[in-house]
């Protein structure tokens, strides 16, 4: 993007770009913001090979229609129905040899058993692109690699798939591995955890207790720890903590250190309490004393944004039916998921954003939704009301449990801020 290229031309220019495209998933691609882009596909396909072959078709399709130069993918997720973590690892060595092949570069993947609903195929696909690169590094720090990205409106740092899933090791040892990882990554470019803007983190039996330890607990504690080593000036990531039913931990994250005038900024819900700010009351058990944080809080913000001086990007954390801190006292999901939907239109409200610091007067527009559902049973209800709030949205729908047992249904979202 050019110096005299203002953020509502560049979004024009995307826009018009998507419109004369001709991919057979066109329903499924977003318009970039903040030189972010964002596609996802729901495959066609009997096999494996062929469903991935289709995702990766579309996506070099979307790559090669965006003439603007220096396109890139710069994450790559794939949501999958496997029965094991051998079947995990096996879809992730073929995914990430077809798709090097495919793309002609290396980009960060996770593979996570989430089993998407609404369809038959064994998975569903979501990309993380950037329009406006001016270099793309792969890089390794210690033996886990990532991406370096600059652009103008900043660096950001990619990676995902930090994992190292061991048969005999716990969800302590699993989580520390991970955090470790991210944390040599941002170590070896001078980054620290107070520069990640979103962050996710898949959980194995997210709610379930091993040694009298509740596994989210013991994340929430570790992620505690490895925080503690840094100063968060623009608020603590938006994040997502989400249940699977194998295969450990799993945690990607992007990165970012903004020029010029572009803003990183935290954005506190008026109906729900800051996660970090919880009480006692609702943190579960950690038995593992020699963890210096027990029973810590969740470290996330609601929502981040990224915003330049005519419009930016809005992530929305995973959010749930809970008021102040307290959960939905009804075991309904479609009752959940309307008082899910409440908290994100408050969140992201004209009034909202103004109080948490973005002055001028911008709106917030879906790009992309994920919803988490506990029970597959209850997807037809959920996903009626899900998809009238938001029309024309690509929307991933995927079984997971959630962080707290009454809870049936987790939203996050992309949103754009536009004038």
């Amino acid at each position: 993007m050019s110096k005299n290229t203002t953020f509502g031309q560049y979004y024009l220019l995307l826009y018009l770009l998507l419109m004369v495209m001709k991919v057979s998933a066109i329903n499924h691609v977003l318009c970039a913001s903040c030189s972010l882009g964002f596609f996802a596909v729901s495959p066609e396909g009997e096999s494996l090979k062929e469903q991935v072959t289709y995702c990766l078709d579309n996506l070099t399709k979307y790559l090669a229609a965006n003439h603007l130069p220096h396109t890139a993918c710069i994450r790559q997720t794939y949501f999958v129905r496997a029965q094991s973590n051998e079947e995990v690892r096996q879809i992730q060595t073929f995914i990430t040899d077809f798709s090097f092949k495919k793309l002609g570069m290396w980009v960060p993947l996770s593979i996570v058993p989430q089993p998407p609903l609404g369809t038959s195929s064994q998975l569903v696909a979501e990309y993380a692109c950037i329009t406006d690169a001016t270099q793309i590094e792969q890089k390794t720090a210690g033996n886990t690699a990532y991406l370096k990205i600059s652009s103008p409106a900043g660096t950001y740092l990619s990676a995902a798939g930090l994992n190292k899933y061991l048969p005999v090791s716990n969800i302590l040892e699993q989580s520390i591995d991970a955090f470790e990882q991210m944390n040599l990554i941002l170590k070896a470019e001078d980054f620290t955890f107070g520069d990640i803007v979103r962050q996710w983190n898949y959980i194995e039996r997210i709610i379930d207790f091993t040694d009298n330890s509740q596994h989210y607990q013991i994340f929430n504690d570790v992620r505690s720890n490895f925080y503690g080593s840094s100063t968060f000036p623009h608020g603590y990531p938006a994040a997502t903590g989400i249940g699977m039913s194998f295969y450990g931990i799993i945690l990607e994250f992007l990165a970012f250190k903004p020029a010029g005038e572009v803003q990183i900024i935290p954005i506190q819900s008026p109906v729900q309490t800051n996660a970090h700010q919880y009480s006692p009351q609702v943190l579960s058990s950690n038995q593992y004393t020699h963890i210096s944080c027990i029973r810590s809080t969740p470290k996330f913000e609601r929502a981040k944004a990224v915003i330049g001086p005519d419009g930016g990007i809005l992530f929305v954390s995973g959010t749930a039916a809970i008021k102040g801190e307290l959960s939905a006292s009804q075991y309904d999901a479609a009752m959940q998921t309307r008082l899910t939907l409440q908290n994100i239109d408050n969140l992201i409200s004209h009034d909202n954003l103004e109080r948490n610091g973005i002055q001028r007067c911008y709106k917030a527009k879906p790009l992309l939704m994920r919803v988490y559902v506990k029970n597959p049973e209850d997807i037809r209800a959920i996903k009626s009301i899900v998809d009238e709030y938001a029309i024309h949205v690509p929307i991933l729908y995927l079984q997971a449990d959630i962080c707290r047992p009454e809870l049936l249904v987790e939203i996050e979202g992309v949103f754009q801020l536009y004038p």
